[in-house]
């Protein structure tokens, strides 16, 4: 019997646990999020489908081709990559409606794939069509409701500047839940509410607070959600989290650390600096942490350790602040703590094609440190060292100043027993080569080449310049963990351009904390108060009510904001170094700052705004002004705008001005580029505007009598044009001002000799004389005494003081004056014509080219006469050096206290005193001479108003010109008054010690700034009374100016003058300026000519009426003597009282400090301090259709 055959069994498939796995991933909606709703077209189903969870059907897409665009189209693509899933619910006969659920991006990764470019395409096209209305959602037929979309523009969206002033004060809290432990907590409420060990200054309140949120964001950063993400609230209820950039959705937000940092971004003036140095003393003996990434090394030892070894190892483990109990531990304990330093060891770069390259072994060390790294501008150096000695008790702070670029770094081990560096930025910035040899060539890997360089001549000795790794430099600073960096004015590390050598070293140092002090992080980021102007006899109320006009009035964003945030990016990416804008140490990746920031905010993407305030809360500590007023309250600040009626001389200035621009505008009929409102012509307009604005008011010739008759006879040959009568009328005008001109003998007296002993076509400002003996007057003057008035310049006037000065033993003064100045008067004209016989190639060539209209090219050109030798008195007093011309010793205290350096002043101010001048006697006629005003109405004012109050307060003066500085450092030296000039071209450290020079010492009653130097962290609060020698047409700039005087350590009410001349372009720009918007304003960019009502004031303007018969003489209150104890011809006094200042105290120990080097003009010595050197050249030419073309100033100062 045959045997049974069993039946045929088909093999089982098994299904791959991957699908199952997806299968269970898409049928359980509980993974999805239901973003939203669609309505669609569907005719009725015969089998409608499965029933989904959430109670409707599925909706199963066919697989046919649907066409792209539309809804059908992105459910087929997106549900194909499974990533979307949908149900849907039959509404009207012929639509139903479709819910959409969206797989989010932490979910099912691995099993889905979302690396396909459609997947974000499709999602974001079908984001934007959804609708988010609950009552669709639910499917209701019967109630009619708006579509609700997705992504709604930010209804709420404000100005970068309106969030930065809206923003909350900073509220340190010691019993936040996420600040674990319990000395954290300890040291923030001691700095809330007791004084800090160290700190001679009781800090403010507000102080307190800031300091203490430094504290808490350094040792308790929050965990914040990734700010890339928008939190949204599903339809169906549940809260999911939205990439508005990548359109990827997520149902748990990432987090990341809170940065150890940010910016201080107090108002100006309300004592940062010391706020900062109340945050270092509080953690001066903590030691910075190992970062995560690393650990700390342990040495490998043979044997068990002992306990003191182990104790070591876990204090510095744990960077426990041993140093707070060194009077408790013992010196053994101490010994082993110092000996075995904390470190961790960086591991070598591994190389992507490490076959190509040697595997280094060598591991770099980094040393644990407890010290805060402080990078400053130059001119603040000084400034920090001075507050250092002011607000620090004596040996609480051992701190180590590097200034100049030629300071030797100390060493690692040095470095470590500093709890405080202040570097210069030049300073700090060289650390850039940092890994390069002396050539600035890094190591490029690989296996070393043979040296292939030439030989040295016929010898076979190579001259080898191979990069060589022993010759590769390595900084010190690098070796060190330190605990923090503060950059002090540290807006500039946001500027744009590429990373500058001071951004790449911040980024390479390894710092724990990172922080940027600047009131104003960026240039549209500024107090409210900084953007407005000072009315007199405003009340609180007032001002009050001024502040919320101009926050509203900027409360709408602009889009020149763009600027400022891609700044603020800059700085959060590339110095604060914060996740996930800087790139992690993982992977590298980073998000884009001006993809989901800068562009997000600009488009008035949803929760745009939100996200701006999230990223400043987050960053920025600053306090309101109501909350800094709550503590502290400035002395009064008074501003006034003063008046002041043209004198002669000042309208026939500016009627030249007004004449040339007449000509300009006829002869060029008003079009082409010619015309000097042309919009091609706006730089040469803008600079004739500055010299008619800011240079004529002290009467500014200008012009040379050559151009002057040029000027002339192009606009009597153009009277025979067919113009309009207008037109006619403005050409005789200008007709009558150059004849007018050229017929005053005083106004050829300053176009043809100018300043005695520096001849330069430029103003010339004379002083009026009276009961100069008659022959001192014929000898010293050029033109003819006039109603007992002698007109003399202030080089003259100088040198005859200097004269008097030292010959004050001789009997007849008068007569040895005369002989002396009739000697140097013949030497001056003599002079004069040797020079003028000259030929001139400029001359001459600008005389042969003419234009088309006949008028020379250059017809206006001025004439730069040098003179081959100044007008010298002999004998006279040999002229000392300025007092800050001498090097600075390169030392300098770490310790220094208060007691010896006010010794040392009092003394320097004895051998001030005890110094005796010598008078003529009084019954010399030269003693009579009295100063009884100037030929400039500004001057006059200025200087009376100097001497009302020299005695009792010091002078702070403002000034945009140069020319203008020279003349006023003039009039300051005939007077006796001792100043010091704050140019913008001094070296940054002698900018710090004129700062330290004027605050400490008396004999400085006056400082001149310029403007443009006036907003960089300047605390000059030992001036009381502020002059602006000229409107300013920027609110921000005129208050930041302002801040150097009117802030925390001022203890005087603030008197603060604008000088305007009444009737002039000046009056009209405060005019126009009071009614302009702050957009309005931004748009100039600080020029009045790029003001288009500005533009129609000035080639409007009437001329002047002048009566050659009016008065010349711009009086002063009270006429001065012309010779005394304080004339002496120039300022020269003891040149150690300001050296003093930068010398260490003999009883403690030195380091690396200034060194100072300078050249003096060798025949110009203005004031004590710095020279303003020879008065500014300024050349200007005409085009052709006769108008200036101003040319740039060629100003060389010290």
């Amino acid at each position: 019997m045959s045997p049974k055959l069993k039946p045929r069994q088909r093999p089982v498939r098994r299904i791959a646990p991957e699908i199952l796995d997806l299968v269970e991933l898409l049928n359980c909606l509980d993974n999805f999020i239901g973003i939203g709703s669609v309505e669609i077209l569907m005719a009725r189903r015969a089998a409608p489908g499965m029933e989904a969870p959430d109670g409707w059907l599925w909706l199963e897409t066919p697989d046919i081709k649907y066409p792209n665009g539309t809804i059908e189209f992105y459910l087929h693509e997106l549900c194909d990559h499974h990533v979307l899933r949908c149900t849907y619910k039959m509404i009207t006969g012929n639509s139903a409606r479709v819910r959409i659920y969206l797989l989010p991006e932490d979910v099912g990764r691995g099993l889905v794939s979302r690396v396909n470019i459609n997947i974000r395409r499709h999602t974001r096209k079908l984001m934007e069509i959804i609708d988010t209305s609950r009552a669709h959602w639910e499917g209701t037929k019967t109630v009619k409701v708006s579509r609700k979309p997705l992504f709604e523009l930010d209804q709420e969206r404000s100005s970068l500047f309106y969030l930065f002033n809206t923003m909350e004060s900073p509220k340190p809290d010691p019993d936040s839940h996420w600040i674990k432990e319990e000395n954290v907590k300890d040291l923030l409420r001691t700095v809330l509410n007791s004084d800090i060990v160290g700190i001679r200054t009781t800090l403010y309140e507000y102080q307190k607070r800031s300091a203490a949120m430094m504290l808490q964001r350094e040792l308790s950063p929050i965990r914040t959600i990734d700010s890339r993400l928008r939190s949204i609230f599903a339809p169906s209820g549940e809260v999911y989290y939205i990439d508005m950039e990548s359109m990827e959705i997520y149902q748990e937000p990432c987090y990341f650390d809170d940065v150890r940092g940010g910016i201080l971004a107090e108002e100006m003036g309300t004592g940062k600096t010391l706020i900062c140095l109340a945050v270092i003393l509080s953690t001066k003996n903590q030691y910075a942490h190992v970062p995560e990434e690393y650990c700390l090394i342990t040495p490998s030892r043979a044997e068990v350790p002992s306990l003191m070894d182990s104790c070591v190892s876990i204090i510095w483990r744990n960077s426990i602040p041993w140093r707070n109990y060194d009077d408790v531990l013992s010196e053994n304990c101490l010994r082993a703590l110092r000996q075995n330093h904390g470190y961790y060891e960086i591991p070598p770069i591994v190389r992507t094609r490490s076959n190509r390259y040697f595997a280094s072994q060598a591991k770099e060390r980094i040393f644990l440190g407890s010290g805060t790294i402080i990078v400053c501008p130059p001119n603040l150096v000084d400034q920090w060292r001075s507050e250092i000695l002011k607000h620090v008790q004596q040996d609480c702070l051992k701190f180590i100043i590097l200034a100049q670029s030629n300071s030797k770094m100390p060493s690692v081990t040095e470095l470590l027993q500093y709890d405080l560096v202040v570097f210069s930025r030049t300073r700090f910035d060289l650390e850039e080569r940092e890994g390069k040899d002396l050539a600035g060539r890094k190591e490029a890997g690989g296996r070393p080449l043979k040296c292939q360089c030439s030989y040295i001549g016929s010898s076979r000795i190579p001259d080898c310049h191979c990069f060589r790794q022993e010759a590769v430099y390595k900084s010190p600073l690098m070796s060190i963990r330190w605990k923090r960096l503060i950059v002090d004015e540290g807006h500039s590390m946001g500027s744009s351009g590429g990373k500058s050598h001071g951004i790449s070293v911040a980024a390479r140092l390894p710092v724990e904390c990172r922080w940027i002090v600047s009131g104003t992080p960026s240039s549209g980021l500024l107090g409210v108060t900084a953007g407005m102007t000072a009315v007199e006899g405003e009340s609180e109320e007032d001002i009050d009510q001024r502040k919320k006009k101009l926050l509203n009035d900027r409360k709408e964003f602009q889009l020149r904001e763009t600027d400022d945030i891609n700044r603020l990016g800059r700085i959060v990416r590339d110095f604060l170094q914060l996740r996930p804008w800087a790139p992690s140490n993982e992977r590298g990746e980073q998000a884009s700052w001006s993809a989901y920031v800068t562009k997000g905010f600009s488009e008035r993407r949803m929760s745009s705004t939100t996200c701006i305030q999230n990223i400043l809360s987050s960053l920025m500590i600053r306090h309101t002004q109501e909350d800094i007023t709550k503590s502290i309250t400035l002395p009064p600040l008074y501003h006034k705008l003063v008046y002041l009626e043209p004198h002669y001389f000042e309208k026939l200035s500016m009627n030249l001005f007004l004449g040339v621009l007449a000509v300009n505008a006829v002869t060029s009929e008003r079009q082409d580029q010619d015309y000097m409102f042309h919009p091609k012509s706006r730089s040469s307009l803008r600079l004739l505007v500055n010299n008619l604005l800011k240079e004529s008011g002290f009467f500014w010739t200008g012009f040379s009598r050559f151009d002057v008759e040029n000027a002339v006879k192009n606009a009597r040959d153009h009277l025979h044009n067919n113009y309009t009568n207008e037109d006619i009328h403005l050409l005789h005008k200008s007709i009558s001002t150059g004849n007018q001109a050229l017929e005053s003998k005083e106004w050829n007296y300053f176009a043809q000799y100018h300043d005695m002993g520096a001849v330069h076509n430029d103003i010339f400002i004379s002083f009026f004389v009276s009961k100069l003996p008659s022959a001192c007057t014929k000898s010293w003057s050029l033109l003819e005494p006039s109603g007992g008035l002698t007109m003399l310049g202030a080089t003259q006037i100088l040198e005859m003081q200097k004269y008097v000065a030292s010959h004050a033993y001789e009997p007849n003064v008068s007569l040895g004056l005369a002989k002396a100045g009739n000697q140097a008067l013949l030497s001056y004209k003599k002079s004069i014509l040797q020079q003028n016989s000259k030929p001139s190639r400029k001359r001459g060539k600008n005389i042969e080219e003419t234009d088309k209209r006949g008028v020379p090219g250059s017809s206006m050109t001025t004439r730069n006469v040098k003179l081959s030798s100044s007008i010298s008195i002999s004998p006279s007093p040999k002229a000392s050096k300025t007092i800050l011309d001498e090097k600075i010793p390169k030392t300098t205290s770490s310790k220094e206290e208060a007691t010896p350096r006010v010794k040392r002043l009092k003394s320097a101010m004895k051998r001030d005193a005890v110094a005796t001048v010598q008078l003529p006697d009084s019954e010399d006629p030269v003693m009579g001479a009295k100063i009884l005003g100037t030929t400039s109405t500004k001057l006059s004012y200025l200087i009376s108003s100097i001497l009302k109050h020299v005695k009792s307060e010091k002078t702070l003066i403002f000034y945009e010109s140069e020319q203008v500085a020279w003349y006023i450092a003039q009039a300051l030296e005939v007077i006796g008054i001792e100043y010091l000039a704050f140019q913008k071209n001094l070296s940054g450290q002698k900018k710090a010690q004129y700062i330290v020079a004027f605050h400490e010492l008396p004999k400085f009653r006056v400082l001149l700034m310029d403007l443009t130097q006036a907003a960089h962290g300047l605390n000059v609060c030992s001036a009381s009374r502020v002059y602006f020698v000229n409107a300013v047409w920027t609110p921000s700039i005129e208050a930041q100016a302002l801040k150097r005087a009117h802030r925390i350590g001022q203890v005087r009410p603030v008197y603060v003058e604008t000088l305007v001349m009444k009737g002039t372009l000046e009056e009209e720009m405060i005019k126009r300026r009071d009614v302009m918007s702050d957009s309005e304003l931004k748009e100039t960019h600080n020029s009045i000519v790029n003001d288009s009502k500005m533009r129609d004031i000035i080639a409007n303007l009437n001329f002047w009426n002048i009566d050659p018969e009016d008065n010349q003489v711009a009086k002063l209150e009270n006429e001065q003597n012309l010779f005394g104890v304080e004339k002496m011809g120039g300022i020269n006094h003891n040149n150690s009282a300001v050296l003093d200042l930068f010398k260490p105290s003999d009883n403690h120990s030195v380091n690396t400090d200034f060194e100072e080097s300078s050249r003096r003009h060798p025949t110009m010595n203005i004031g004590e301090g710095q020279p303003l050197g020879p008065r500014p050249k300024r050349k200007i030419g005409f085009t052709d259709a006769g108008i200036p073309t101003p040319k740039k100033k060629v100003v060389k100062l010290d």
